[in-house]
């Protein structure tokens, strides 16, 4: 009898665990939301939010204001989302497949496409950046190389401008070396600097060649 009772307790566990898995399988894509429709499609007074088996209908004018979400790892686009607030803390945030249309355009479309689209509510449309800095060290820190080729300057310049920058280092021996020990450099704000390089030649450009770069 006690062992009848565990395998009955045992059975009910697993279809219960088992019933879980699925409804939350089911659940998961049926809140996702799958796009969203602009009615009209110019100047757009609704939007209409599609889910898996129902949609609803929102009035552009409710919306407090719309942000496009772009997320960046190691220079890289990773995702891009639009979040709509409602007010009261309410948000719907759509996020579109990795080869779908609105992934693939570009910010500064997409941030005009939204304004023109819901002029006529007035509704602001706001953009945020976020920037995935959660790198395995060392494995995907950068060496020297990549930093020189990244920022245009020669390899003997790296050092100095990575500390001028406050680009955190780290020195260790890579596997297979027995005693030759390198330094990589945190990637989190590489691209950065390489913007700020970039607006400083533009500004300030040097005559010389190559030999200015490493003074900027």
């Amino acid at each position: 009898m006690a062992w009848a009772l565990f395998w009955v307790v045992l059975g009910l566990t697993v279809l219960a665990v088992v019933g879980l898995v699925l409804g939350l399988m089911w659940m998961v894509p049926a809140t996702m939301v799958r796009w969203i429709e602009f009615r009209p499609h110019e100047n757009a007074t609704h939007l209409v939010i599609a889910r898996f088996l129902r949609s609803s209908t929102i009035a552009a004018a409710d919306l407090e204001r719309v942000v496009i979400v772009e997320r960046f790892r190691l220079g890289q686009r990773k995702s891009i989302k639009v979040v709509l607030h409602m007010g009261r803390g309410e948000e719907i945030a759509c996020e579109p497949g990795f080869r779908a249309p609105v992934s693939l355009v570009g910010t500064p479309c997409l941030l005009a496409w939204l304004t023109d689209r819901l002029g006529a509510a007035r509704t602001p449309v706001e953009y945020q950046k976020e920037i995935d800095r959660n790198f395995i060290c060392p494995d995907e820190w950068w060496m020297a190389s990549a930093l020189a080729d990244l920022w245009q300057v020669p390899v003997s310049a790296v050092d100095e401008l990575a500390d001028r920058h406050g680009i955190r280092t780290y020195r260790y021996t890579p596997r297979g070396a027995a005693r030759d020990t390198v330094t990589v450099y945190h990637p989190g704000r590489a691209h950065e600097v390489a913007e700020e390089l970039r607006r400083t030649r533009t500004l300030r450009p040097e005559a010389g060649g190559d030999g200015a770069a490493p003074g900027v």
